[in-house]
């Protein structure tokens, strides 16, 4: 039987895999079995594998905006070789291939979207840009190809590195003040609700590039916000402007974005950006509780 080949399995979204609706088993690939950026641990495992893979889905990425932009190299060779890597896997084997790429690709001209899938792309940083590098190689070298642009990520809990637990890492703090920006808007992206759309996607043939974030916008002052309100409503949450913060990497104005192509093709599963922020914060407090 023929299965379904998952890259990056340890991250936010891998850590929602067995939430997912697939139609075949599913074999987890992690770093202990190969290293992406490297085209020789890539060859040797798939020369080793004793079944046959119906879809590579590609998770594995570097999404540490800062630590792409102070060491380009780094983020080049996972971001844009390894996906070349698994490229060449997809096609020495004739199979398609999923990659997920990021709403990061566009705002870098100071656009404020919604941006969709046919919004010329302009990365505001290297982390952009060099995701746009892959989804370049995908499309020029494979005729069969889903491409998912999600956008600000959320979810995996423990797994979970990005803005909502920082926040909540804060609030458990005894933080008495929290600060957010308001002037930069994003579409959040539930990683539960991404993989389970991915499952359904890749049921398809409807090759090519879709956005999967929830629905509408925020800023991160709105997201500081409802996390405070969920948690512990008697924290301060005061917005600021994006020059408050001293980071590496430049954020565009906009990272707000629409699901086109998935509504047209009436396989829209994402909920709105509020209720997803919701559904999280429910999930994190359950966990946290749990110890």
């Amino acid at each position: 039987m023929k299965k379904i080949l998952i890259t990056g399995t340890t991250g936010m979204v891998g850590y929602y895999i067995d939430y997912a609706d697939w139609h075949l088993d599913v074999v987890k690939v992690t770093r202990s079995d190969f290293d992406i950026r490297y085209l020789d641990q890539v060859n040797s495992y798939f020369d080793s594998i004793d079944f046959e893979i119906e879809i590579i889905i590609h998770l594995a990425a570097e999404t540490d905006v800062d630590k792409c932009e102070k060491d380009f190299d780094h983020a080049f060779m996972v971001n844009t070789v390894g996906t070349q890597n698994m490229v060449y896997q997809a096609l020495k084997l004739d199979v398609p291939l999923l990659y997920t790429s990021t709403v990061g690709i566009f705002g870098g001209d100071g656009s404020l979207g919604p941006f969709n899938e046919f919004s010329p792309p302009c990365p505001a940083n290297k982390y952009g840009l060099s995701k746009l590098y892959g989804e370049q190689i995908v499309r020029n070298h494979l005729s069969r190809y889903f491409i998912v642009r999600p956008g600000w990520m959320m979810g995996g809990v423990d797994k979970d590195k990005k803005f909502v637990m920082k926040i909540i890492k804060q609030i458990q703090s005894s933080k008495k003040e929290i600060f957010g920006i308001d002037e930069i808007i994003g579409s959040p992206t539930y990683a539960k609700e991404l993989m389970y759309n991915i499952s359904q996607l890749i049921k398809t043939q409807l090759w090519g590039t879709y956005h999967c974030t929830n629905g509408g916008k925020m800023s991160r002052y709105d997201m500081a916000k409802m996390i405070c309100e969920h948690f512990d409503p008697s924290i301060k949450v005061t917005p600021v402007k994006s020059d408050y913060f001293d980071l590496p990497a430049h954020r565009a104005l906009s990272e707000y974005s629409e699901n086109r192509m998935l509504d047209i093709r009436n396989l829209n599963f994402m909920s709105s950006s509020e209720t997803a922020l919701k559904t999280y914060l429910d999930e994190i407090a359950t966990a946290l509780k749990q110890g």
